[in-house]
């Protein structure tokens, strides 16, 4: 992975920290089947969630109440059913 889509993407999130949060919560999503197949062929989890990023589809909102933490926003995301 290069260094400069990386700081590219903390950029747009509001650092590191933010970007890993992030991607952990749409990791989990995606893991869990949460992810519209039409749009990936073969990338993985982890290039499906950092390019989400890099398109502004997914972002995080900050806490709206104390002691709570970010929620992650998927404005374009449908749940994929097992069969």
């Amino acid at each position: 992975m290069k260094e400069t889509k990386i700081h590219e993407l903390s950029k747009k999130c509001g650092g590191k920290f933010k970007l890993t949060v992030l991607l952990q919560k749409r990791l989990l999503e995606i893991n869990r089947g949460q992810r519209r197949s039409d749009e990936y062929d073969s990338r993985t989890p982890l290039q499906i969630a950092m390019d989400e990023i890099q398109q502004g589809r997914i972002f995080l909102e900050a806490p709206k109440a104390e002691g709570e933490g970010a929620s992650m926003i998927l404005p374009m995301h449908e749940t994929i059913e097992e069969e």
